[in-house]
C-alpha cells in the first residue's frame, strides 16, 4: 500500500465504478459533482484522521462532499503526483493541527502552503481544525483564519469527543453551505478597498428566499436606502441583511460597511468602519478624527465604486442620517422596527413578517435533524413561538440537548412566566422561549456568564475579559459558552470574541441590574483594563508614571475609565483618563478624551489637572484655526472663531485653575491660556502669561526642565507672531536647547532645531544656515521616530533647497514628507506636501507633473478642508491653461516635424525634434531627463 511520508489523507466513499472495496483512486471520485475535501495531517495522528472520518462520513451520505484521504490510494499508482492533484482540485482543504503536524516537513512546509497560496488567491477554502493542544499556534501562517472546533479547543480536550467531532463537522457543513464565502479566483476581496465587514450569518437560513431576492433587486433599482423593517424583535431582520450583503458582494466592487446602530457617537462609529479600508489607517490604539473629517472620507469612499453600507438596528432616521453618503452610486441598507423610511430620501421599504408555518417547519427540522417532531407538533411549535426565527432557535437548542419532543417544549412552554419585566417593546414569545432556555442552563456558572456579557456595549463581549466580569476560570469560561452557543442565547465569532443578539444583550443588562450585580462586575472589568495600562504599576498598586506610556495605552485606559464610570468609581475613573491623558493627545484622540471628561464632569467635579485638559479641548474643538500638534502639523478645526471666544465657561475654569496651589495645574492653564491669547493676536498678554507659567516650572521642586524648556520656545514663538526682534527669538530657543541637551530629550531637540530653522529661513532670509539646521533636525528626529516632527522638517528642508535652487534634493524631500504624511494618517499634511511638489514642478516647467500633484492636492483638500480646497483651484485652472497652450505648439512641432521629413530633413529637424521632446517633458508625456536645477 502506497504511502506518504508526512501526511495528507484522502476520506473515501464507495462510488460506483472505483476501484475493488476499499481502494479507491483519484479520478472516480473527480467525476462527481460534489465537492472534493482534502485532509491534511500527520500519520502520527492517524488514530484522530479516523475519527475525523467517522464524523464526516454523514455529509458524504448526505452528498454534500467527496474527501480524499492518502491511506487508500491505489497500489502501485504514484502518490505524490495523486496527492498533489488531488490537493489542486479540492474545494476544501482540512488541516488536521498538532505538533506532530508541525514538525512533520511534509504537512508544514509543503502541503500547507501549497494549501494557502491556493486558498488566497481564491481557489479553495482553507480550515484548520486543531486536534491536539498546539504551543503558539496563533502565530502560524493560518492563524489568519477561522480555526475548529468552536473556541479553538482542542478536540482531544474536550470531555466528550463525539461533541468535538460534531462541532467540526458542523462547521465544514457551514462552509459548504455558503459557498459564497469562500475567497473568489481574481476577486476584489484582497484588495485594499473591497473591504467585507458583514458578520457571518446563521449557516441554517430558511423561509426568506423571496425576502432575499426582493431587497437585492431594490439595491439594483436606483433607490439609494433600502430599509428592512420588522415591528418585532427576532424577526431576523439582521440575518436578512446579511445573506442579502453576501449576495451582491459582488456587485459592490468598492466593498461592504457595516455598523451597529443605535451609536452613542456617530463619529466614533464611522471610524470604525472606515478602519477595515485604506482611507483610515489604525494601528494598536484608536484614532478618532472630526466627524467632519471622517464623513469626507465616506463620501471620497463612495464616490466612484459601487459601496454597500448595513445599518443594523436603527432607531430613527437621525440615526441613519450621519452614515449616508452625499453622491455616488452606493447603497444604504437599514434594519429597523420602526416606520422611518418616510423621513429618509430616496428610500424604500421592505417589510418582513414571521416565518411561515411551512418555512418554521423546515427550520426546525434542521435545527433538529436528529430527532426533527413530526409534521403536525412542528405546526403547533411554530405557531405558539408565533413564526419567530430567534424564539425558534432558542427552543430547538435545549430540545436538542434534553431531547425533548415538541409536546413536552410546548407544556413547559405553557407554564413559563413570560418575565414581563423584562419586557422592552419584544414579543412574549422570545421572553418565554429565553425564560426556559435560560432556567435550564447546565448550571449556575453559566447563567452568571450570560449575566456579565451584559456589561459589554453592544452585546460584543471580549474574550479576554469574560473570567474577569464572570468571576470564573479560563476553562469555565470556556464551557460556559459553548453551552450558552449550544442554546442560540449568543455566537462565538472567533478567537477573540463572543457577541449576543440584540434582544439577547438587553435580557443581559436587565438580569444584571436585577441581581444588583451591574456595579461589580464593570468594577472587575476596570480593574482587568487598567492593569493592562502600562503605567499602572501592580506592586504599589499606583501609577508609575506621567505621560510616558505606549499606544496600546489609549484604548485600556478609556475602557477603564468607562466601566469604573458605570460602577460609580469616579474617582478611579478619573486616574485612569489622568494616566493616559497625554498619551491620548499625542495620538491625535483628543475627542475620545474630551468625550470621556464630559461624560465625567456632568457626574462631579473634575480633578484640576483633567479640569485643564477639558478647558482646553473644549476651546480647541471650537477653534477655526488650524491647531498646531506637537511637532506642527497642521490638523483642521472648529466652528467659527466667536464661538470659541464666547465658552466663557472653559476661559472662567483656566482663570481659576491658573490660580491653583498646586504648581503644575497652575502652570498649564497659564499656557492654555497664552495659547487663546497668542490666537486673538494679543502676543503681549501672551507672553506675560507664559513668564508666569515659567517661573512656576522653576519653582518646583525638582524644576521641570522639559517644561521650562517647552515654555521658552513657545515665548520665542510669540516674539516672532508678534514681530519681535529675530535674535532674541533665537536665543530663547537657544536656552531651551540647552536645557534640552542636559537631558538628553532628542525629541525636544529636534522640535527647537526645526524652529531655530524655520526663524533663519522665512525671517532672517539665510536659506544655507537654515539647511544646516534642518538637517540636524532631521537626524534626531530620524533616530528617534519622531515622525511628526519629521514631516515638517522635510517639507521645511525642501524649502531652504527650492530657494537654493537645488531642486532635484527638494523633490526628493517632498516625496519622502508625503509619504510619512500618508503613513501617519495625515491627509491635510500630505496636500501641503502635494502642493509645494507642485510648485517646484513647476518652476523647472514640468506642468505634467505639476498637475498631477495639484489635483492630488486638492483630492485631499476636499476630504479634510473645503475651503482650503477652493482657494488652491486656481493654481489648477491655471496648469491646465499652461498645459493647452503647450500641447497646441507641440502639435504644431510635430506638424513641422512631418514637413522637413518629407523636404529631406536637415540640422532643421534636430532642431524641431529636440523642441518636440522638450514640449513632451513639459507635459510629461515621457520621462524628464534634465536635470531639476543643480544637485
Amino acid at each position: 500500500m502506497a504511502r506518504r511520508r508526512g501526511g495528507a489523507s484522502v476520506v473515501t466513499t464507495e462510488v460506483a465504478g472505483s476501484n475493488p472495496v476499499g481502494v479507491t483512486s483519484y479520478l472516480p471520485i473527480v467525476a462527481n459533482e460534489a465537492p472534493i475535501i482534502f485532509v491534511s495531517y500527520a500519520h502520527a495522528d492517524d488514530g484522530l484522521r479516523a475519527e475525523f472520518e467517522t464524523a464526516f462520513s454523514s455529509l458524504i451520505r448526505q452528498g454534500l462532499a467527496l474527501a480524499w484521504t492518502d491511506t487508500l490510494i491505489c497500489p502501485g499508482s504514484e502518490w505524490n503526483d495523486n496527492l498533489f492533484s488531488a490537493l489542486e482540485r479540492a474545494a476544501v482543504v482540512v488541516l488536521l493541527v498538532s505538533p506532530a503536524f508541525l514538525s512533520s516537513d511534509f504537512c508544514y512546509l509543503h502541503e500547507m502552503p501549497k494549501a494557502l497560496e491556493r486558498h488566497d488567491r481564491g481557489a479553495c477554502a482553507v480550515i484548520p481544525v486543531l486536534v491536539r493542544p498546539t504551543p503558539e499556534w496563533h502565530k502560524l501562517p493560518f492563524a489568519k483564519l477561522q480555526i475548529l472546533p468552536t473556541r479553538s479547543l482542542p478536540v482531544t480536550n474536550w470531555a466528550n469527543r463525539d461533541d468535538a467531532w460534531s462541532d467540526v463537522v458542523q462547521g465544514i457543513a457551514e462552509a459548504l453551505r455558503f459557498p459564497e464565502r469562500w475567497p473568489r479566483s481574481g476577486a476584489r476581496a484582497t484588495g485594499p478597498r473591497a473591504v467585507f465587514q458583514v458578520p457571518d450569518p446563521d449557516s441554517i437560513f430558511v423561509g426568506r428566499a423571496d425576502d432575499v431576492a426582493s431587497v437585492c433587486g431594490l439595491l439594483r433599482s436606483g433607490k439609494r436606502i433600502v430599509v428592512i423593517r420588522g415591528g418585532l424583535g427576532g424577526l431576523g431582520k439582521t440575518a436578512l441583511a446579511q445573506h442579502v450583503a453576501y449576495r451582491m458582494r459582488e456587485h459592490f466592487t468598492g466593498g461592504v460597511l457595516w455598523g451597529r446602530l443605535p451609536a452613542d457617537d456617530a463619529n466614533a462609529l464611522l471610524t470604525s468602519m472606515l478602519s477595515g479600508s485604506e482611507l483610515l489607517d489604525r494601528t494598536d490604539g484608536i484614532r478618532l478624527s472630526t466627524y467632519e473629517v471622517a464623513k469626507r472620507r465616506l463620501d471620497a469612499f463612495c464616490a466612484s465604486e459601487p459601496v454597500l453600507i448595513v445599518l443594523d438596528n436603527a432607531n430613527t432616521a437621525d440615526d441613519v442620517r450621519p452614515f449616508i453618503p452625499v453622491r455616488g452610486p452606493a447603497r444604504v441598507l437599514v434594519t429597523t422596527r420602526y416606520g422611518i423610511a418616510a423621513s429618509l430620501p430616496n428610500a424604500n421599504e421592505w417589510h418582513i413578517e414571521p416565518l411561515r408555518h411551512e418555512a418554521g417547519q423546515e427550520l426546525i427540522a434542521h435545527l433538529l435533524e436528529e430527532q426533527p417532531p413530526i409534521a403536525l407538533d412542528a405546526a403547533r411549535l411554530v405557531s405558539a413561538l408565533g413564526g419567530l426565527p430567534l424564539a425558534i432557535r432558542i427552543a430547538a437548542g435545549i430540545m436538542r440537548e434534553f431531547h425533548w419532543s415538541a409536546p413536552d417544549y410546548l407544556k413547559r412552554f405553557e407554564q413559563t412566566s413570560s418575565l414581563d419585566w423584562l419586557a422592552t417593546g419584544d414579543s412574549e414569545e422570545i421572553r418565554r422561549s429565553f425564560s426556559i432556555s435560560y432556567d435550564h442552563l447546565p448550571d449556575r456558572n453559566s447563567q452568571v456568564l450570560f449575566r456579565a456579557m451584559g456589561a459589554f456595549q453592544h452585546g460584543r463581549a471580549p474574550r479576554r475579559l469574560l473570567p474577569a466580569a464572570s468571576g470564573l476560570s479560563e476553562a469555565e469560561v470556556d464551557l460556559c459558552l459553548l453551552a450558552l452557543s449550544r442554546r442560540g442565547l449568543c455566537r462565538i465569532t472567533g478567537l477573540d470574541d463572543a457577541t449576543l443578539h440584540p434582544l439577547m444583550s438587553r435580557y443581559a443588562y436587565e438580569l444584571l441590574r436585577h441581581a444588583r450585580e451591574l456595579e461589580s462586575v464593570h468594577l472587575r472589568i476596570a480593574r482587568v483594563q487598567r492593569e493592562a495600562v502600562t503605567l499602572w504599576d501592580l506592586r504599589t498598586t499606583s501609577y508609575s508614571g506621567y505621560g510616558k506610556g505606549i499606544d496600546s495605552d489609549a484604548i485600556h485606559g478609556l475602557s477603564a475609565a468607562q466601566h469604573f464610570e458605570e460602577a460609580g468609581s469616579l474617582a478611579e475613573a478619573q486616574d485612569c483618563l489622568e494616566a493616559v491623558a497625554d498619551i491620548l493627545t499625542r495620538r491625535g484622540n483628543e475627542i475620545a478624551l474630551l468625550r470621556r471628561l464630559e461624560s465625567l464632569r456632568a457626574r462631579t467635579a473634575l480633578k484640576p489637572w483633567l479640569e485643564v485638559y477639558w478647558a482646553d479641548l473644549e476651546i480647541d474643538s471650537r477653534w477655526p484655526v488650524d491647531r498646531v500638534v506637537g511637532s506642527g502639523i497642521v490638523r483642521p478645526r472648529g466652528i467659527g472663531l466667536s464661538a470659541a471666544l464666547m465658552n466663557s465657561e472653559a476661559q472662567a475654569s483656566l482663570e481659576v485653575l491658573s490660580g491653583q496651589v498646586d504648581r503644575k495645574v497652575a502652570s498649564a492653564a497659564l499656557i492654555c491660556l497664552a495659547r487663546i491669547e497668542l490666537r486673538a493676536n494679543r502676543e503681549v498678554r501672551a507672553v506675560e502669561l507664559l513668564n508666569r507659567s515659567l517661573l512656576l516650572k522653576q519653582a518646583m521642586e525638582p524644576p521641570d526642565d522639559r517644561g521650562i524648556a517647552y515654555i521658552l520656545n513657545e515665548v520665542a514663538r510669540a516674539r516672532v507672531h508678534a514681530g519681535s526682534s529675530y535674535p532674541e527669538a533665537l536665543d530663547l530657543h537657544r536656552r531651551a536647547l540647552q536645557i534640552q541637551r542636559s537631558i538628553h530629550d532628542d525629541q525636544g531637540i529636534a522640535y527647537t532645531l526645526r524652529r531655530i530653522g524655520s526663524i533663519e529661513l522665512w525671517h532672517m532670509n539665510d536659506p544655507r544656515a537654515a539647511l544646516s539646521t534642518f538637517e540636524d533636525a532631521e537626524r534626531l528626529a530620524a533616530a528617534c521616530s519622531f515622525n511628526l516632527a519629521l514631516v515638517t522638517i522635510l517639507i521645511e528642508k525642501a524649502e531652504a533647497l527650492r530657494r537654493m535652487e537645488y531642486y532635484v534634493r527638494a523633490e526628493e524631500n517632498l516625496q519622502r514628507a508625503a509619504r510619512l504624511a500618508r503613513e501617519s494618517d495625515n491627509p491635510f499634511t500630505e496636500a501641503q506636501v502635494q502642493r509645494r511638489l507642485a510648485t517646484v514642478y513647476e518652476r523647472v516647467e514640468l506642468y505634467g507633473k505639476a498637475l498631477v500633484c495639484i489635483e492630488r492636492s486638492l483630492e485631499l483638500f476636499e476630504l479634510v478642508d473645503p475651503a482650503e480646497r477652493a482657494k488652491h483651484l486656481p493654481v489648477k485652472q491655471r496648469l491646465q491653461k499652461v498645459i493647452r497652450e503647450l500641447e497646441e505648439e507641440a502639435r504644431i512641432t510635430e506638424e513641422k516635424i512631418q514637413r522637413v521629413k518629407l523636404a529631406g530633413g536637415g540640422p532643421k529637424l534636430r532642431v524641431e525634434a529636440r523642441k518636440l521632446k522638450r514640449l513632451q517633458e513639459k507635459l510629461n508625456w515621457i520621462p524628464a531627463r534634465v536635470r531639476l536645477g543643480k544637485t
